[in-house]
């Protein structure tokens, strides 16, 4: 019987553990560099979920997740973001759309950092990323038609290579 109640706490716990809860960060404020030091570890976590995670729209963490790193891009110190018009016709101004390529942005920004290199330009990768992850049919992201011709655009590319 105790063995039992051990394991069913066991499960119980892990499951608990398991799973990435961002809705605390909706709490987080932001008021000097500092504070967006502070928060890096959880950008990288938010950006590891919301690219590791099928799109789901009704994913209350994935939208915490989302808004945290815009939130967190608007005034960071660790690197100037632009989002350019490009990409706002690009995912026509969606916000799905728009949180899976600012997280995108913010991971290659900070990988690169945390290896020491120099960020100099980082937009092609991060649309590479971009596309990757909103053309695998895996993460069911409904796209864009422009998005879905810069996929095909790109596959006829990496075929010719």
């Amino acid at each position: 019987m105790k063995s039992i109640i051990v394991l069913l706490l066991l499960v119980l716990g892990n499951l608990s553990l398991s799973g990435q809860h961002f809705a605390s960060l909706n709490d987080v404020e932001f008021q000097d560099e500092a504070s967006y030091n502070k928060y890096t570890d959880q950008v990288f976590d938010c950006c590891y979920y919301l690219l590791q995670t099928p799109f789901d729209k009704n994913d209350e963490d994935r939208t915490s997740a989302s808004d945290f790193i815009v939130k967190w891009m608007a005034g960071s110190h660790v690197y100037s973001f632009k989002v350019d018009d490009s990409i706002k016709i690009l995912t026509d101004d969606r916000e799905d759309l728009l949180g899976i390529y600012c997280a995108c942005y913010s991971l290659e920004i900070l990988e690169k950092l945390e290896q020491g290199i120099a960020v100099v330009s980082a937009e092609d990768k991060v649309l590479s990323r971009f596309l990757d992850y909103c053309g695998n049919p895996i993460n069911r992201v409904k796209i864009t038609k422009e998005i879905k011709k810069m996929i095909s655009d790109e596959e006829v590319v990496s075929a010719s290579n």
